[in-house]
């Protein structure tokens, strides 16, 4: 359901490379922004597929409710603390590890099979995602000189809404396919049934609105 991390964590690792030799900021520039895009995906897809989470866990409005709580309450509780530990070991370390903990969690989405699970897996991202939100912008800023900063932190920024966009996107295509699927499997174990994909269009692409299922 979420966007998948494994990549993600080696990505920062290098960046511990490439902002000690001062050689390529823009290197850094991109390897942040790129995770700031996911941040933004991972975060808003879960809304795009509201509907196949509560019927998954037979869960209801206020039960996702919490879940979204969840997050945002141990994110606000995490941000605190960023900075007093980036004091203490380093900006990059904390990163890296907040990375590795974002990352893990979200790996554990495809081995949850309970709500409780899902509430778990929302808190250890809320930490996660809590250490990168509120040292990135300084990491990136420092990298470049004054005069450059508007522009560099309008590309770091620039993935808010990109990434909030792909992730409803992402998130109503896996709706889509997932309607689509369980219709067709459906219709295969009725012997003479016919389907009729049924398309809509989105901008300049064509997407799945409805399947129809004609049985004889």
């Amino acid at each position: 359901m979420m966007v998948g991390h494994s990549g993600l964590a080696s990505m920062l690792y290098s960046l511990d490379l490439v902002t000690s030799t001062k050689l390529y900021p823009r290197t850094a520039l991109a390897l942040l922004t790129a995770l700031n895009l996911f941040n933004y995906i991972d975060r808003s897809v879960l809304f795009a597929v509201q509907d196949l989470v509560k019927a998954e866990f037979h869960n209801s409005d206020t039960a996702f409710g919490v879940l979204t709580s969840v997050f945002f309450i141990f994110y606000m509780c995490a941000a605190p603390f960023m900075g007093p530990l980036a004091e203490r070991f380093s900006r990059k370390s904390v990163i890296i590890t907040g990375a590795f903990i974002w990352s893990g969690a979200t790996l554990l989405t495809a081995f949850t099979h309970d709500f409780t699970g899902l509430i778990m897996r929302h808190t250890l991202v809320g930490i996660g995602e809590a250490s990168f939100v509120i040292l990135s912008p300084t990491f990136v800023a420092d990298m470049f000189p004054e005069s450059q900063r508007g522009r560099v932190m309008g590309v770091f920024y620039l993935a808010i809404p990109v990434g909030t966009a792909l992730g409803y996107v992402l998130g109503k295509t896996v709706h889509y396919v997932n309607k689509a699927g369980k219709t067709v499997k459906h219709a295969l174990i009725k012997p003479g049934a016919k389907v009729q994909v049924v398309y809509e269009k989105s901008g300049d692409t064509m997407v799945v609105n409805r399947v129809v299922v004609e049985e004889d």
